[in-house]
């Protein structure tokens, strides 16, 4: 029986990509492979050759010129059924994993939801949201929350 080694990142790297009737057949690392429809693709002329500049982005070329780029997880939405789903739950867990941290730093300065809020020149009831999980800030509100908790932004995103 052929062993298997799997790629650390392999579903993110394209191995190979070839022209269809229909449209762009894509192929990855880990043996998934899927078309593209050329009509989502919106090219602005007919495809003559199709080039990957790294594993992560392939390049269209037409007869009129370059297409737009096209990048991994846009050509893993049509290779993998399962992608959008894995997808979704993946920026669930990160909205939940935000929340927790920032709710964690509130706690630790003593400062109240109200409080907090009031600092960033939010609403608490926006506070409560994303420290629920159910939101995610924009930059200038991740920044005010940063600032109002006197640390650097990057130290509510990342351990």
């Amino acid at each position: 029986m052929p062993v298997v080694t799997q790629i650390e990142g392999a579903s993110r790297m394209m191995t190979r990509a070839e022209f269809t009737p229909s449209g762009i057949r894509v192929y990855f690392a880990d043996g998934k492979e899927g078309v593209i429809p050329f009509g989502v693709l919106k090219l602005p002329g007919p495809p003559v050759k199709a080039m990957f500049t790294n594993p992560y982005e392939l390049r269209i070329f037409t007869k009129v010129g370059e297409a737009p780029a096209i990048p991994w997880d846009f050509a893993r939405h049509f290779v993998d059924p399962n992608y959008e789903m894995h997808s979704r739950q993946a920026v669930i867990r990160g909205k939940k994993t935000f929340g927790a941290r920032l709710k964690q730093f509130r706690k630790a300065k003593g400062l109240t939801q109200a409080q907090l809020a009031h600092q960033a020149g939010i609403s608490r009831v926006s506070l409560a949201r994303i420290e629920a999980g159910t939101h995610f800030p924009r930059l200038k509100t991740l920044t005010s929350l940063a600032r109002a908790l006197q640390i650097s932004p990057s130290q509510l995103l990342y351990d």
